[in-house]
Formats: C-alpha cells, sequence, structure tokens
C-alpha cells in the first residue's frame, strides 16, 4: 500500500513540474536577434501586424521566417515575439519543501510503528 502512496505522490510532483511557472519573454523582433534567440523545439507566441495571435512549436527558423507545423511567419509581419521559458528554480524550492514535508511525515509515521493506509 505505501508504495502506492508514493508512486501518487511522485506523479503529483512530476504534475506540478509540467504545469507551473512557464511564462512568456519578450524577443525584440529583430531578424538577427529572432535568428540567435529562436532554435527549434522553443514555442513561441507571436502577434502579426495584422493583431493575428497564435502560439506554436518552432520547427526551423530561416533568415526570412519561422516555422511550426503547418504555419509561417515572415519577420516582417511580426508586431510582438515572445519565446516561453519555465522557471525549473522556482518550481524547485516549492517542490523541495513539499517532499521534506513528506517524507518527514511518513519517517514519523514509521518511527511511531504507525501504518498509513
Amino acid at each position: 500500500m505505501a508504495v502506492n502512496k508514493y508512486l501518487i505522490f511522485m506523479l503529483f510532483i512530476a504534475s506540478l513540474i509540467s504545469v507551473s511557472c512557464a511564462s512568456h519573454t519578450a524577443v525584440y523582433p529583430d531578424p538577427v536577434n529572432i535568428q540567435s534567440v529562436i532554435k527549434p523545439g522553443d514555442t513561441v507566441k507571436v502577434v502579426t501586424k495584422d493583431n493575428q495571435e497564435t502560439e506554436f512549436v518552432v520547427i526551423e527558423v530561416t533568415d526570412e521566417a519561422i516555422i511550426g507545423e503547418n504555419f509561417k511567419v515572415l519577420f516582417t509581419d511580426i508586431e510582438k515575439l515572445q519565446e516561453q521559458t519555465v522557471s525549473a528554480g522556482e518550481n524547485f524550492g516549492i517542490i523541495t519543501i513539499m517532499t521534506i514535508g513528506a517524507a518527514a511525515e511518513g519517517m514519523s509515521g514509521a518511527a511511531s510503528g504507525i501504518t498509513i493506509k
């Protein structure tokens, strides 16, 4: 039974890591800057000059455009560009505190001979 609680706890921690502290960082929409910052695999949020907003995973960055699956935006059409970033440092403190708390609770139960069900 303890193994199942451990598995559930670990899945909970993994879900916290996967959904927390994702933010978008502004990228100056200059071709040279875009090519130096944005790489394949990055998730970007683009607002074009005609106010169309989209978010996609970058497949390729060429000399003229950012290309995603079924999407291509020319540098000249970009009004705003943001790169999605995940802050692992912010997550680490929260997750460490939760893990220590859970471990302390498990150890106190084991020391007193109490089995958690």
